[in-house]
């Protein structure tokens, strides 16, 4: 008896480890030869860079592979900014996101994210909530789970004018330095969408700002972690084993995925994401396509011209089966299923979903 418990604590631990294993692989490597969709820079004037800000080695033991981004905040009015797209359209009560930080200057400030989100059912966002955490201990990194936090979330219009505590339209009551659940609560359709214009980013993390807050900041942010999906900042790329090729990962979210894919095509609560794979393997955001616009769609489907990268097409049968395909652009798209360019993929649809195929005419 003895040995036979002995033996299923060994099993286990194996498999505890082999699931450990899985998550390392799962994270997405980011680093300046690929950003794996990641746009950085400065993006509000007159606001100009950090002192410095770039992908670096350590600092300490970051809490994947070896590498992070590092910002330091030298003088007044200085910013960085990670924007990450293809998350618009996300009830807030679907979003996830944590991110991973380490101190190193004297500012107690941190690494803050802005969700940007619509509480009218509008195109495009009209309020920003932001996340807004204290640094942890000079030399130490700490993890954030912001969308599980008790404090330090905020709201204000798009265009506030005013301070944090002016609130998003329609919140009640409005919620300064409180818990995330709190913002769900106050805010219970908000949907994650970009300001300005659709097909932006509505999530941005942040360091530094128009004013002299964040002066003396000098730290780095790693693990950033959306839906799932974490993504590892480091120096230099992964290294392959010898006559290995590296192909496109989304971070394990890929639906049927298959030697030779020129699509990904990652499955979320209420759309589907579609990832085009370029001559190098290297991975892109081609577009996402919401399941209800698509069950309205038809059998003809939504077509998307992308300029110089095709057209991207979608349709979703009464079946509840989806049909993807790439055309065109400079990388030469057939939207031949044979070559790659083609899917046919089953995600799992809401009720409301398969509701309006079944009322579907065709």
């Amino acid at each position: 008896m003895l040995k036979h418990i002995r033996s299923l604590l060994i099993l286990a631990l194996v498999l505890s480890l082999l699931s450990a294993v899985q998550v390392a692989r799962a994270a997405i490597v980011v680093h300046p030869g690929n950003l794996q969709g990641w746009v950085i820079g400065t993006f509000i004037p007159p606001i100009s860079p950090p002192t410095f800000s770039g992908f670096v080695n350590g600092p300490g033991a970051p809490p994947l592979g070896t590498g992070s981004y590092q910002a330091t905040i030298g003088s007044s009015a200085q910013k960085i900014q990670l924007v990450r797209f293809g998350y618009e359209g996300i009830p807030l009560s679907s979003l996830n996101v944590s991110y991973a930080t380490h101190r190193l200057g004297t500012n107690a400030n941190d690494w803050y994210l802005n969700v940007y989100i619509s509480t009218t059912g509008g195109a495009i966002a009209n309020c920003r909530i932001d996340f807004a955490p204290t640094a942890g201990g000079v030399g130490s990194w700490i993890t954030h789970n912001a969308t599980g936090a008790s404090n330090s979330w905020y709201a204000s219009p798009v265009n506030p004018g005013g301070p944090y505590a002016s609130g998003c339209p329609g919140q009640s009551p409005v919620v300064v330095n409180g818990s995330f659940a709190a913002m769900l609560s106050s805010l219970p359709a908000a949907t994650t969408l970009a300001p300005l214009f659709a097909g932006g980013a509505a999530l941005v993390f942040n360091m530094g700002d128009s004013g002299a807050s964040y002066l003396n900041y000098d730290g780095a942010i790693d693990a950033v972690t959306i839906n799932g999906t974490t993504w590892d900042f480091e120096l230099t790329a992964p290294a392959a084993p010898p006559g290995a090729i590296e192909f496109f990962n989304p971070g394990d979210c890929r639906v049927d995925p298959r030697p030779g894919d020129r699509l990904a095509i990652c499955c979320e609560a209420n759309r589907i994401v579609v990832y085009g794979v370029a001559n190098n393997s290297r991975g892109f955001l081609l577009n996402t396509f919401n399941f209800e616009d698509l069950a309205k769609a038809g059998a003809r489907g939504i077509f998307v011209d992308k300029r110089q990268d095709g057209v991207i097409s979608a349709s979703m049968s009464r079946s509840e089966h989806m049909w993807v395909a790439w055309s065109g652009g400079q990388y030469n798209a057939t939207g031949s299923s044979d070559q790659g360019f083609a899917k046919l993929v089953r995600c799992p649809l809401p009720a409301s979903i398969v509701e309006l195929l079944k009322q579907r005419g065709e």
